[in-house]
């Protein structure tokens, strides 16, 4: 397949017709693959647990302890790779190639090990000229890379957001000021040979061993982004979104062209533009299967917090969740062992609390551990982690076929979140989480709360995490003991 310039004839028609989808509100033929994501995904995601410091011996050892901890049977089937896993050139026909160091055997051979074990392969890339560590990016290269690929058998592709052509590195800085990312050439050069992420621009292999600095402007073959008085972000900001979103439908399109059925992953943020605004993310429910609403997660309870606050705040993004289109939190942190000494880890409860929400929110559940050389039965961390990811009861929640997302419903002086998610069979998930710095004791978590009527009977409660049934009254359940940060979830029968 001929790959197309974007003033190819076919490509400024399309741009056309997005503008003027963009202008009367409506978004065109759903580019989604039939059949993918019907429930939120679950798997594992290369990030937090190795950063950059990625190979193909730690992803085939990876794959094995998700398969013999019992979690590629509980649903966690994906296996994905994060950013670096490229060569930082592509070859001479301008294709995409893994990293020959870090993974000699080729992307294809890594996608059979995953297949052969019963997983699915996931890989990582950006719409821009570059990658957000300095990668090959797919501008200009969507069908060849789209193409590329499908024919290594990868399952799923995540489409982050750096270094977009006409976007520049004020505003890079302004949106990403947290300093999850970096701004700059010089600051992107500093992160790379940061070995907390264990990746040395030098050579970009985890040896080191190649003294030769890379040209950094030779990274993607692209010299960095320069400002477009038209483009930045002032005043009105459409003209903008445009081209963001053609971005993203572009390489959508081409994933779609190949026939392989790959869930694709959009994290479509960008600076200037309130990124809680449901108008902005709207058009992108129609091309991918789950979307990033906000920021990167990290191993924080105000981290979580945060995005769960983001998430109450605009309860339109729930009911455009459905089979086939979840919105993204991010990856779970459970089980993380923090990187950088400024990001403790949280309590057990705090992540039961992140886990139970994720669940009734109907997020992805992505988690980022490294969980090689663990065993349930004999590790306590990998016992106690294990009790939240091969909760088959929680899961089923997630996995619940009805495909509704759950709600913020009530929240009480005490401190305590009531959420509620309806279910297929009729019955109601609800969750209890306690954002007080207190422990809890004796709560009514009253039925007209969460939205069940009088006339309503309830007929039977479970407490999901205790896997036990528990008494209620006419009036609703009573907890008696909730710790600090933590969550009970219940499931109710109703008649």
């Amino acid at each position: 397949r001929i790959q197309r310039s974007r003033h190819h004839p076919q490509n400024q028609m399309r741009i056309l017709v997005v503008a003027l989808a963009f202008a009367i509100n409506v978004w065109g033929v759903d580019s989604r693959t039939d059949g993918l994501a019907l429930t939120p995904p679950m798997g594992w995601s290369s990030w937090y647990a190795f950063g950059a410091n990625i190979n193909e011996i730690k992803i085939v050892e990876m794959a094995d302890a998700i398969v013999h901890s019992g979690l590629r049977d509980a649903g966690y089937h994906y296996v994905n790779l994060d950013d670096a896993w490229m060569s930082p050139m592509r070859d001479r026909h301008g294709r995409l190639t893994g990293d020959p160091t870090r993974f000699p055997s080729g992307m294809k051979w890594l996608a059979d090990q995953m297949h052969s074990r019963g997983l699915k392969l996931g890989l990582y890339g950006c719409p821009g000229v570059r990658t957000c560590l300095g990668f090959p990016g797919q501008f200009e290269h969507e069908y060849q890379d789209a193409e590329t690929i499908a024919g290594w058998g990868v399952d799923w592709w995540k489409h982050d957001n750096c270094f977009q052509k006409w976007a520049t590195v004020d505003t890079y800085s302004t949106a990403l000021s947290n300093g999850s990312y970096p701004n700059t050439e010089a600051t992107i050069a500093k992160f790379l040979n940061d070995q907390s992420y264990g990746l040395n621009i030098r050579g970009l292999s985890t040896q080191g061993q190649d003294a030769n600095p890379i040209n950094f402007q030779n990274i993607s073959g692209l010299p960095l982004a320069t400002p477009d008085p038209g483009q930045i972000f002032t005043g009105d900001t459409r003209g903008f979104q445009i081209q963001y979103y053609e971005a993203y439908r572009l390489f959508a399109e081409a994933l779609q062209s190949t026939g392989r059925n790959i869930t694709l992953s959009i994290c479509p943020l960008i600076a200037g533009c309130d990124a809680s605004v449901w108008n902005y993310y709207k058009p992108y429910v129609h091309l991918s299967m789950n979307q990033c609403i906000q920021h990167d997660n990290t191993d924080r309870w105000d981290s979580f917090t945060w995005h769960i606050d983001d998430n109450n705040n605009f309860p339109e993004r729930a009911h455009a969740a459905s089979p086939g289109y979840w919105n993204d939190l991010d990856f779970l942190m459970i089980g993380y062992k923090e990187l950088k000494a400024w990001e403790p880890r949280q309590t057990l409860q705090e992540y039961r609390s992140q886990y139970s929400l994720f669940c009734i929110l109907a997020a992805p559940l992505i988690f980022s551990a490294d969980i090689r050389g663990t065993d349930p039965k004999t590790n306590a961390w990998s016992t106690e982690m294990s009790s939240i990811l091969l909760n088959d009861e929680m899961i089923a929640v997630s996995q619940d076929p009805l495909g509704v997302q759950g709600l913020l419903t009530k929240a009480l002086p005490s401190g305590i979140e009531l959420y509620t998610r309806k279910l297929h069979d009729g019955s109601l998930a609800l969750a209890a989480l306690n954002r007080a710095s207190a422990n809890i004791t004796n709560l009514l978590c009253r039925w007209s709360d969460v939205g069940i009527l009088p006339s309503q009977t309830v007929q039977r409660v479970r407490n999901v995490w205790e896997r036990n049934d528990v008494p209620h009254t006419r009036d609703g359940i009573e907890v008696t003991w909730l710790l600090s940060h933590d969550t009970a979830v219940f499931r109710v029968w109703l008649s």
